[in-house]
């Protein structure tokens, strides 16, 4: 099993500041994201799982 080289944790609102900053340095990372329980009113996904699993691993491999 590897091992991740750091861990941070950070508030729900940091979330897409600490997730950059953990994809450019380049090592392992595990984030962990507090926030508060509950869902939010979000729009219905109509995508099929493999296209979103193809948009992402695309997204991050740019």
């Amino acid at each position: 099993m590897t091992q991740a080289n750091t861990a941070l944790e950070c508030q729900a609102k940091d979330t897409g500041e600490v997730l950059s900053a953990s994809l450019n340095a380049g090592e392992r990372t595990i984030v962990v994201c507090k926030c508060e329980s509950g869902n939010a009113k979000e729009p219905v996904i109509t995508m099929d799982p493999v296209t979103i699993r193809d948009r992402f691993m695309a997204l991050v491999q740019a």
